[in-house]
């Protein structure tokens, strides 16, 4: 099977890879996991997604640093 990648819901043709069926989730975690690690966080949240198909089978997420939010402030 292919595992794809994808980061911002875009392919990330280079991050994809040849695996087995049966291990393909834990595999997609894996990746998934390093590469949240990899990534510097962002004013935004950026979601990564290990996808077999259009079915994602793994998904993590950078998250905004600490003590810095995305909602206006009202004054």
């Amino acid at each position: 099977m292919r595992l794809d990648i994808k980061i911002n819901g875009e392919d990330a043709p280079p991050l994809a890879l040849i695996c087995h069926k049966d291990q393909a989730p834990a595999l997609g975690s894996a990746m998934t996991e390093k590469l949240k690690e990899l990534i510097p966080r962002q004013m935004i949240p950026v979601k990564i997604q290990a996808c077999v198909g259009v079915k994602p089978i793994a998904s993590s997420q950078v998250m905004n640093p600490a003590g810095f939010s995305r909602t206006p402030v009202n004054n």
